[in-house]
C-alpha cells in the first residue's frame, strides 16, 4: 500500500492499517495508573482536528461567495493568531511552534475557499442552492471547536516529545483521514506542514 504522503523511515504495518478513530488513554490494568497516549493516538488527534477545521471551509466559502465577502479577514486572523499563541504559551507550547501551526491552518483554509469561489465564478463547479450558513453563529463555533482540539493535541505533543516515528505517524493518519471531496489532500498537507516529512507540503492558491 503506497502512502499518499511521503514518509521517512520504516513503520509497522499495524499503523498503516489503523483506524482513524481516536484511541483514549487507557488505565494500566496492573497498577491502575493512567498511561501516556501513544504517538499514534496523538498523531490521529492532530490530524483529525486539522481535518475537522478544513471540513468547515466549503461552507465558509459558500457563505462568503453568496454574500460577496472577501476570503482574507486580516483583523480576525490577527486576533485568532494572538489568542492561539497566547493560550499555547500558557500551556507550555513554544510561541514559534504555535504561531506556525495556526498560520498553516489559515493558509490551508484559504486555499479551499479560494478554489471553490473561483470555480463557482468560472462555472466549472455547480453553485449550491442551499441557504448559506451564518458565519458568526453556525460556522465559527465549529472552527473554534476544531482549533481548540488542535491546541489540546499540540500541548500533548510538546509534553511527550520526542514521539516515536512522529512524522511518519502523522503522514499515515493524514492519508487515512476521510475528507470532503472539495478538501483535497494537498490542503491537509498544508495544514500539517509543521508535522509532516520535509517536502510533503505543497501549497496552492
Amino acid at each position: 500500500m503506497s502512502l499518499p504522503f511521503p514518509c521517512l523511515g520504516r513503520i509497522a504495518i499495524v499503523a498503516t492499517l489503523a483506524s482513524t478513530s481516536l484511541i483514549p488513554t487507557m488505565a494500566s490494568a496492573a497498577t491502575g495508573a493512567a498511561t501516556a497516549p501513544s504517538a499514534r493516538t496523538v498523531a490521529h488527534q492532530v490530524v483529525a482536528a486539522a481535518a475537522a477545521r478544513l471540513d468547515v471551509m466549503p461552507s465558509v466559502a459558500y457563505t462568503k461567495f453568496r454574500r460577496d465577502l472577501p476570503v482574507n479577514d486580516p483583523v480576525r486572523e490577527a486576533a485568532a493568531e494572538k489568542a492561539f499563541v497566547s493560550s499555547a504559551r500558557q500551556r507550555g507550547v513554544p510561541a514559534s511552534l504555535a504561531r506556525r501551526v495556526i498560520l498553516e491552518q489559515f493558509s490551508a483554509a484559504k486555499q479551499v475557499q479560494r478554489r471553490l469561489i473561483r470555480q463557482w465564478h468560472d462555472g466549472s463547479r455547480r453553485i449550491p442552492t442551499r441557504t448559506p450558513a451564518d458565519l458568526a453563529t453556525q460556522l465559527r463555533p465549529r472552527i473554534d471547536a476544531a482549533t481548540s482540539r488542535l491546541l489540546d493535541a499540540l500541548v500533548t505533543y510538546v509534553r511527550l516529545r520526542p514521539l516515536d516515528r512522529w512524522r511518519c505517524r502523522v503522514a499515515h493518519a493524514a492519508g487515512d483521514q476521510p475528507l470532503r471531496k472539495a478538501v483535497v489532500p494537498r490542503n491537509l498537507r498544508t495544514a500539517l506542514a509543521w508535522a509532516l516529512p520535509r517536502g510533503s507540503a505543497r501549497t496552492q492558491a
